[in-house]
């Protein structure tokens, strides 16, 4: 990492400094995400776009970037998931009762045990990751994309599957324990993907073959 732990939670406190009070804007906007996803509107994914978009430009590229040059790629990163999301049909039919408890679960993590958490490991205000920051948004994302109506869509979860994969790193040399719930979303995701593709092509397999 080229920087210190020290300034990597001095970018949390300048990120929640700039921004007061958009906390309580961004949380309420995760809670549209979700009222609109219940209704099978197409704002859900709309507004979860607009959060995608705004931790790349306000996170990434207005905080992060002083201490991390690579944070420009992650702003951009971001954004493409912004686009990807505006693109996503929101189809939050049939889903399995399983996904819709596994996915809640990760919903409710990112927007109250991720800060919990945080605060017990020492992670506290303002030196902590409020909503809207990447990781909680990363996982609440999943979280949400894993109440589609299956199969799955991969294109949208790519930028969380990566952003996974790069902040991962931190859990272990930042001790920002309550990330956790980062790789285990990303890796549930992908379960979901491999079972829910490996399903329709077994079923079209069996078509062919008894065409």
């Amino acid at each position: 990492m080229p920087f210190s732990r020290d300034q990597f939670l001095t970018v949390f406190a300048a990120y929640n400094h700039d921004i007061w009070p958009m906390q309580a804007v961004l949380f309420f906007l995760a809670i549209a995400v979700i009222a609109t996803a219940v209704e099978n509107r197409r704002a859900s994914m709309m507004i979860l776009a607009a959060l995608w978009a705004w931790c790349g430009i306000a996170y990434h590229w207005m905080e992060f970037t002083r201490v991390n040059p690579a944070a420009w790629a992650f702003g951009f990163v971001f954004l493409a998931g912004a686009a990807l999301l505006l693109r996503q049909p929101a189809e939050f039919v049939d889903v399995p009762p399983v996904r819709l408890t596994v996915g809640g679960a990760f919903i409710a993590y990112a927007l109250i045990v991720y800060p919990l958490i945080g605060g017990i490991a020492g992670h506290a205000y303002p030196q902590s990751a409020t909503f809207g920051a990447p990781c909680p948004l990363t996982i609440f994302t999943l979280g949400i994309l894993m109440l589609l109506k299956p199969p799955l869509p991969w294109v949208p979860a790519l930028p969380a599957i990566l952003w996974a994969i790069i902040a991962t790193a931190a859990i272990f040399q930042f001790g920002m324990i309550e990330d956790i719930a980062l790789p285990l979303a990303a890796a549930t995701y992908v379960a979901l993907l491999l079972h829910d593709h490996g399903v329709r092509v077994t079923v079209r397999f069996r078509e062919v073959r008894h065409a």
